[in-house]
């Protein structure tokens, strides 16, 4: 166990204990104020450079690091709430020592879930795919986002869709996806990869065919040689 883990180990006992002894009046003095305060003073200042680093190069353990220290701060806070209360008559030793341990809990359970999301590689939120949607269908050659989906691992994030576009040759399709890859790398941060998986192209709706037809206008001639005229017609995909 480190040292982090063990101080927050220490004090939940503390707390447990502080709770269940008997009450006691400590001689409080303003140099135990000064004290507490500068042992919240540190750690909440490193804490915010942080914190600041870990998003900007998007470290969840930077992240999760800065939160524990954060902790550490609001301990400290509770301790010298406490010892002030003392100072004027207030008995807040054991209020103070549940809110430390609640506290520690909390912070606790919400480093263990982010750390559960990036080894599990939890999926994009919400809001992240909702933008990757809209610059997709934002190029008018897209008829159909079929699938999307998203990942992070670590400080990276992962991107795959599938998309039906209306175009009727490979080359111009593949020039489509890179462009969709470039302005998706440019609008969402630490993007690893974006992999459009398939393209395909939209089926037709309207099918064009065209008839030889005989002197009558009306009955299809044997042979394009004896064809007094073409009729064009256009038939929907839909009426098969």
């Amino acid at each position: 166990m480190n040292a982090d883990g063990s101080a927050d180990s220490l004090a939940v006992q503390g707390g447990i204990m502080s709770l269940l002894a008997a009450s006691h009046t400590p001689d409080v003095r303003p140099l135990m104020l000064a004290g507490v305060l500068l042992a919240a003073a540190i750690p909440f200042t490193f804490s915010r450079c942080e914190v600041r680093l870990g998003r900007r190069i998007n470290s969840p353990s930077l992240i999760a690091d800065a939160t524990e220290f954060r902790a550490h701060v609001l301990s400290s806070g509770l301790v010298f709430a406490a010892l002030a209360g003392q100072m004027l008559g207030w008995p807040l030793d054991r209020p103070v020592a549940m809110a430390i341990v609640l506290w520690i809990v909390y912070a606790g359970w919400n480093t263990l879930k982010d750390a559960m999301r990036v080894l599990l590689d939890a999926s994009l939120d919400a809001d992240t795919l909702n933008l990757v949607r809209r610059l997709i269908t934002g190029h008018p050659e897209v008829t159909q986002v079929n699938s999307l989906t998203g990942r992070n691992s670590g400080g990276y994030r992962f991107i795959e869709t599938e998309i039906a576009l209306r175009v009727s040759e490979l080359m111009p399709a593949h020039q489509i996806a890179s462009a969709i890859e470039e302005e998706i790398r440019a609008e969402i941060p630490f993007v690893e990869r974006v992999l459009v998986v398939h393209t395909e192209p939209t089926s037709r709706e309207v099918l064009r065919v065209i008839a030889p037809l005989a002197d009558d206008h009306m009955t299809v001639a044997e042979t394009f040689g004896t064809a007094a005229r073409f009729g064009f017609y256009d038939i929907r995909a839909a009426d098969g």
